[in-house]
């Protein structure tokens, strides 16, 4: 497999939107909602994003983001996203100042420029900082491209 670049940019959360709560005892998997907006940058996509993320945390500190919004192009196409992956304490798994985030990503448009991305599959990782003012993620998008596939 070879990984193409695809973007970087950051997410920033709106805290005022989040609800979170242990669905069963403090130690237990607890479940969350929140709201935010970001940017990304790269040589073939770069804009705006608006999205929502419905994250579950394991009983082991692990959560599990499930992000799901709009990239809005600099040209002002709008493309849908959606990933799901870990975020996990870099250091202990309940650590909350660092942690890093491995994703899937997937991409949808109808703008005939763009619906070259119907057929991305690709990966991000992120350094996050759940306790900056807001909590914010900084990432790297990567297009997965299958080379065993095209050998003989």
């Amino acid at each position: 497999m070879k990984l193409i670049p695809l973007f970087e940019g950051e997410l920033r959360f709106d805290e005022t939107t989040e609800v979170g709560f242990p669905t069963h005892g403090e130690d237990g998997d607890w479940l969350a909602y929140v709201e935010g907006d970001g940017a990304v940058s790269g040589e073939r996509l770069s804009g705006e994003l608006r999205w929502t993320n419905h994250p579950r945390r394991r009983a082991d500190g692990t959560w599990l983001p499930s992000f799901a919004g709009v990239l809005k192009t600099n040209d002002g196409t709008e493309i849908l996203f959606a990933f799901t992956g870990y975020n996990q304490g870099v250091t202990d798994p309940f650590e909350y100042e660092h942690r890093a985030g491995l994703a899937a990503l997937t991409l949808a448009s109808a703008s005939p420029p763009y619906q070259w991305v119907n057929h991305v599959f690709a990966v991000i990782e992120a350094d996050v900082r759940p306790s900056g003012d807001p909590e914010h993620w900084r990432l790297r998008a990567y297009q997965c491209v299958n080379e065993i596939a095209g050998e003989a």
